[in-house]
C-alpha cells in the first residue's frame, strides 16, 4: 500500500494537487506589515485630534515612518555588502587554488599527444580555434577592490562554435595597472579570465593564445633530453643522428572579431580591500595553506609592483640595515637555472648587500648545467662522462640532485642557521621532461632538502622560488620552443608549488608578478633588469625580520 501525504492545517493544495506549506512571514517581512498598521491606526486617531495639536503627532508620525525605511533599506545595504564579501571570498579562493591545482589542469587534455588519439577525441584540425571568430560572450565588471570577469567563446575557422577545450589564453587587463587574469578552461569552449582590479580608470584586454587543441601540452618523449645530449656532444662524430621536426609555431593577439581593441571602466569604490584581504588570509579552517614569505600578489602601475598587501610593500633603507644588522649573517647560496643567475646577480649587484660584509659574509650562486656544450674532447668533458657514465633518463635527475648536495656538503657557512639557500627549479626543464619525470624530480628534491641535517649536517634555511612565467613579449628559442609552452610552464609550477607547500617549505612566489610585467623578457624567459627588486627587498626584510614576521601563512583552500 502506498502511503500518500494528506494536507495538514499548515498545507494548501494547488491547482496540480501538489501539497506545499504556506509560507510564513520572515521577521522583516512581520516589522513591515506592523509597521503599516501602526501607521494605519495613528493616522485614524489623528483625525480626531485638535488642531493645535495635531502637528506634534505629524511629527511623530513623520519621524517613525523615516525610521522604518532607514531600518529598511540599512538591511537591504547589509544583505548586498555580504554578498560582494561572499563572492569576493569566493573567486579570490578559485584564483589561489588555481596556482596548485595541477590536477585540474589536465582535465581538459589529460595525457593526450598522439595525432592518432587526439583525432579520435574530436581534436583534430577541423577543430582549431580561430582568432578571427572568436569573441568575449560576457563581461562582469565590478567596482574596484572586487573581482572582473570575462567569458571567450571560441570558434573555428568556419565560424562553429567550439565544445572542446584544450586551448591556453593569457589575459592580461592593462590600464591604470597591469593585472594577470586567472584562466579557467571550461572544457566546452569557453574560457574564464577573472582578475582583481583595485586602481579605478579604463582597462585594455589583452588576451593572446599561445596554443590550440592541447599542442600546449604536448610532451618531450622521455628519451628526448639524451637525444638532445647526444646532440651536444656527439653530433660532430655522429652526424647522421636526425633531430624532431618542429611544428609552427602559433602566438597570436587576440581581439574582438572586427580586430578592435576591449575596453572597460572599473568604476571608484569605497570598499576597504585592505579589510577584505585580511579577512580571506586569516580564514579557519583552512584545508590547504602556505607558508609565504613573498605570495607575489598585485599589480604592476607603470614599472613599479604594488601588493595588493600593504605588508608586502617593503621598502628597504640601508643605512637603517648597517644600524640593524651589527654582525653579518653566514651564507646566502642562489641556486638554479639561468633566469636565477640573472637573478642572483641583479640581487647581488643592485642591493650590495654583500658589499663590505653588509649583511653577509658569503653571497655565491650556482648555475645548474644541464648540458656540457664542449665541441671537441677535453677533460671537462671527459670528467663529465666518467661522473655520470652513459647518456640516460636518469643523467638529469643525478646532476640536479648532486648540485643541492653539493651546496650542502661543501660550501662554506651553509652547516649554519644563520645561512640561507634560495632554490629554484628549474625553468629550462620544462622543455626536456615529461611531467612524470617532474615529478618524481620534485620528490627526489624533498628528499634531500628534509634530510639535510641527518645526511649533511647543515642547518641552513631553505627557500623555494618559484618559476617565472613565459613573457609575452620577446623572441624565442625556436628549438626548444615546441616543448618550451606557457602552459608546461604553468603545470610544473603549479605542482611543484603544491608539493613544497605540503612539505613546508616557505615559498618565494615571483610567478604573478612575471606574468603581467610590461617590462618584458629578452626571449620570453629571461626577465629584463627591474621586473624583481620589489621581490629582492621582501627576500631581505623577511630574513632580518623577527620571528613573528617572518612568513604569511596563506589559505589556498577553505
Amino acid at each position: 500500500m502506498k502511503w500518500l501525504r494528506q494536507p495538514s492545517v499548515s498545507s494548501s493544495i494547488n491547482q496540480e494537487g501538489m501539497v506545499y506549506k504556506r509560507q510564513i512571514l520572515s521577521p522583516r517581512g512581520l516589522f513591515a506589515v506592523l509597521s503599516v498598521v501602526v501607521v494605519i491606526v495613528t493616522s485614524y486617531f489623528m483625525i480626531s485630534l485638535p488642531v493645535n495639536v495635531l502637528p506634534n503627532y505629524s511629527a511623530i508620525v513623520r519621524n517613525y515612518i523615516n525610521y522604518v525605511g532607514n531600518k529598511t533599506r540599512v538591511g537591504n545595504i547589509k544583505g548586498e555588502y555580504n554578498i560582494i564579501e561572499r563572492e569576493f571570498q569566493k573567486q579570490w579562493f578559485r584564483m589561489l587554488q588555481a596556482r596548485i591545482d595541477w590536477e585540474r589542469m589536465l582535465i581538459p587534455c589529460g595525457y593526450v599527444n598522439s595525432a592518432k588519439n587526439k583525432t579520435l577525441i574530436g581534436f583534430g584540425k577541423i577543430n582549431e580555434t580561430s582568432k578571427g571568430t572568436s569573441f568575449v560572450e560576457y563581461m562582469d565588471i565590478r567596482p574596484a577592490g572586487q573581482f572582473s570577469r570575462i567569458f571567450i567563446r571560441t570558434r573555428t575557422k568556419d565560424g562553429r562554435y567550439k565544445e572542446i577545450g584544450g586551448d591556453f589564453w593569457m589575459v592580461i587587463f592593462s590600464g591604470p595597472a597591469n593585472v594577470s587574469a586567472t584562466v579557467f578552461d571550461h572544457g566546452n569552449g569557453s574560457y574564464e579570465a577573472i582578475a582583481l582590479l583595485v586602481d579605478p580608470g579604463y582597462y585594455t584586454i589583452i588576451a593572446i593564445i599561445e596554443r590550440s587543441l592541447c599542442e600546449g601540452y604536448r610532451e618531450p618523449k622521455p628519451s628526448f633530453y639524451s637525444l638532445l645530449l647526444k646532440r651536444n656532444h656527439i653530433q660532430h662524430y655522429f652526424p647522421s643522428e636526425k633531430m624532431p621536426s618542429v611544428p609552427v609555431r602559433r602566438f597570436y593577439v587576440w581581439g574582438r572579431t572586427n580586430n578592435t581593441k576591449i575596453r572597460i571602466n572599473v568604476k571608484k569604490s569605497q570598499d576597504d580591500i585592505q579589510k577584505r584581504l585580511r579577512f580571506v588570509l586569516g580564514h579557519q579552517p583552512c584545508s590547504n595553506s602556505c607558508r609565504m614569505i613573498w605570495s607575489g600578489l598585485g599589480r604592476w602601475i607603470g614599472k613599479d609592483w604594488k601588493p595588493y598587501l600593504q605588508s608586502e610593500d617593503h621598502v628597504l633603507d640601508l643605512n637603517q640595515l648597517k644600524k640593524k644588522v651589527r654582525t653579518p649573517l653566514e651564507s646566502l647560496y642562489i641556486i638554479g637555472d639561468s633566469t636565477n643567475r640573472m637573478f642572483a646577480q641583479e640581487y647581488f649587484h643592485l642591493k650590495g648587500l654583500c658589499h663590505d660584509k653588509l649583511i653577509w659574509k658569503r653571497c655565491t650562486w650556482q648555475q645548474q648545467k644541464i648540458f656540457r656544450r664542449e665541441k671537441t674532447p677535453n677533460f671537462q668533458a671527459v670528467e663529465f662522462a666518467e661522473r655520470y657514465g652513459n647518456v640516460s633518463e636518469r643523467l638529469i635527475f643525478d646532476i640536479a640532485l648532486d648540485s643541492v648536495r653539493n651546496v650542502f656538503q661543501t660550501e662554506d657557512g651553509m652547516n649554519n642557521s644563520r645561512s640561507l639557500l634560495v632554490l629554484h627549479y628549474n625553468t629550462h626543464l620544462a622543455k626536456y621532461l615529461t611531467f612524470s619525470q617532474w615529478k618524481r624530480l620534485i620528490h627526489e628534491l624533498i628528499v634531500v632538502l628534509k634530510e639535510r641535517r641527518r645526511l649533511f649536517g647543515s642547518q641552513a634555511q631553505v627557500v623555494w622560488k618559484t618559476m617565472t612565467a613565459i613573457g609575452y613579449t620577446g623572441a624565442f628559442y625556436q628549438f626548444e620552443g615546441m616543448y618550451h609552452t606557457a602552459f608546461r610552464i604553468r603545470l610544473f609550477a603549479a605542482y611543484a608549488l603544491s608539493q613544497m607547500c605540503k612539505t613546508g617549505f616557505d615559498i618565494y612566489d615571483v610567478y604573478p608578478m612575471s606574468a603581467s610585467t610590461l617590462i618584458g623578457a629578452r626571449d620570453r624567459v629571461h626577465f629584463h633588469n627591474g621586473v624583481f627588486p620589489k621581490a629582492m627587498d621582501a627576500l631581505t626584510w623577511w630574513y632580518l625580520s623577527d620571528d613573528n614576521q617572518k612568513t604569511l601563512n596563506i589559505c589556498f583552500q577553505p
